[in-house]
């Protein structure tokens, strides 16, 4: 978060707290890194944001690490998966991908038929979760998130879209439930 400021006097404050956190992952041997094109603003321009994309994934390989966009569905900027996969594309990096997931894809008003057009390795990560029927998808926060196979999520489809695409890589759930957190874990 915060790594694309629209203003270049804040870039090399937002490259410094970058390559920091970049230094953590590679202390714990992280693969990844997720970029979230933020501070958010509705009038981020894909190309824009590819640009600053790039020069994020520049840095981030110094550290060993692969930046993998990630669009927020609460965002007014970048929040569908086809703004980050224009992102992704038009950043010209070939290891460039996508941290996707089931919530955002659903709050940010995504087609989940839409991973069908993409290759598998344009996924670092997928993050599932599964979505109420209320409140209103408009509405929706992160603490609304529930288990997979609770919610009204095509995910059934979903994982056989990703898996005919040949996505191979982890899938990590996420919830956000203060009442989940306080259960046991098995």
């Amino acid at each position: 978060f915060g790594c694309m400021p629209a203003d270049a006097k804040r870039r090399s404050e937002a490259n410094r707290r970058s390559r920091e956190r970049l230094l953590l992952a590679q202390k714990v041997s992280a693969q990844h890194i997720a970029v979230v094109p933020s501070p958010d603003r509705k009038d981020i321009h894909v190309l824009w944001a590819a640009e600053r994309y790039a020069e994020i994934m520049d840095m981030a390989k110094e550290f060993g690490i692969v930046a993998a966009i990630e669009f927020i569905g609460m965002l007014k900027g970048v929040h569908t998966l086809g703004q980050a996969a224009a992102i992704m594309l038009q950043s010209g990096r070939p290891d460039a991908c996508i941290v996707n997931d089931t919530f955002h894809m659903y709050r940010g008003g995504s087609d989940f038929r839409a991973v069908r057009r993409l290759q598998g390795s344009a996924f670092a990560v997928c993050h599932v979760n599964d979505a109420p029927a209320a409140p209103p998808r408009a509405q929706m926060k992160d603490a609304d998130r529930v288990h997979v196979g609770d919610g009204i999520l095509p995910l059934k489809q979903f994982f056989k879209d990703m898996a005919s695409i040949g996505f191979r890589g982890p899938y990590s759930l996420e919830l956000f439930s203060r009442a989940e957190w306080k259960k046991d874990p098995k």
